[in-house]
């Protein structure tokens, strides 16, 4: 084995070579399209919608009872959160006044010794007034009226040592957040969905890539650009819909007939996933911090 390779690791910085062998910094990678959700799959419960529902804001697909659960879970989480940081806040509150009796209290006593050594006309001969007396003077009660309750605020000995409590952040809002994009969700802002299953004899496969259909040309959605008609809740490929609607000086939909708004009641949703990069972005980063050896590694959320 030569020098070099022994004193590799003799440098007062670390090299980029060591930082990989530790796991710092951003590693990519490519995932296939069995990674990613299909086409009308509910983006919560990665399962086939059975009371399918749409966001007009986000194009995701929901399944009802699984978002009613979600906005009830989420609410009371939130709820929880709210009340811990307001049980924090009390507790700031209520130290930071006994503070301020202890403070009082002080005072007090250092006003009552100055006097009596006025009255006295000497410090020395004095007899040092009682802290409980100089508090009641002033009509303020001391916390602790024992010596076991004043040992109990000896934080520096082991058995009163205090714990470490995390700071427990203010919840930034109590309204549930859409789990994929971050945005408000609301029940009453989703549109209900009538998919049309390509074979309804194969409605239980598990291959759930192409299960559902375009309401007008009846091929297969897997990947292509699909956009919901909000008054009557069917869901047709885009470009079909686009050639339609070249041809209709009055905007209707093609399958009940209804007018539409083209502004207002045409919903894009989100496409299936493929393996194609040029289509999708298929590729997840995630960044890792440098820690020491056999602690936890911290990583942040995937991007993808």
């Amino acid at each position: 084995m030569t020098r070099h390779s022994q004193n590799q690791t003799d440098r007062s910085f670390i090299t980029n070579a060591e930082r990989r062998k530790c796991g710092f910094g951003q590693v990519t990678e490519r995932i296939g399209a069995e990674s990613q959700l299909p086409f009308g799959m509910c983006c919560i419960s990665l399962r086939p919608a059975k009371e399918p529902m749409a966001s007009p804001v986000t194009g995701y697909i929901y399944d009802r009872s699984t978002v009613i659960e979600y906005l009830v879970k989420e609410r009371a989480r939130m709820k929880e959160e709210m009340a811990l940081y307001d049980q924090q806040e009390a507790n700031k509150k209520a130290f930071e006044d006994l503070k301020a009796q202890e403070k009082d209290v002080n005072r007090a006593h250092k006003f009552q010794t100055s006097l009596s050594d006025i009255s006295s006309g000497s410090v020395s001969t004095n007899t040092p007034v009682n802290k409980d007396d100089a508090a009641r003077s002033v009509g303020i009660t001391i916390p602790w009226e024992n010596k076991s309750e004043a040992r109990s605020k000896s934080f520096w000995t082991a058995e009163e040592m205090p714990e470490f409590q995390k700071d427990v952040k203010k919840p930034e809002s109590l309204v549930p957040r859409c789990p994929m994009t971050g945005k408000r969700l609301r029940l009453k802002d989703l549109i209900p969905v009538k998919f049309e299953l390509t074979d309804p004899s194969k409605g239980n496969n598990t291959d759930y890539s192409g299960m559902y259909c375009c309401a007008v040309s009846k091929k297969p959605i897997t990947h292509q650009k699909c956009v919901l008609l909000r008054p009557s809740g069917v869901v047709i490929i885009e470009k079909v819909f686009d050639e339609l609607m070249k041809k209709q000086d009055d905007p209707r939909c093609p399958v009940t007939g209804k007018k539409l708004d083209l502004k207002k009641d045409v919903i894009h949703l989100q496409a299936g996933g493929t393996g194609f990069c040029s289509h999708n972005k298929v590729e997840i980063s995630r960044d890792t911090l440098l820690r020491p050896k056999g602690s936890d590694t911290g990583t942040r959320a995937l991007k993808i």
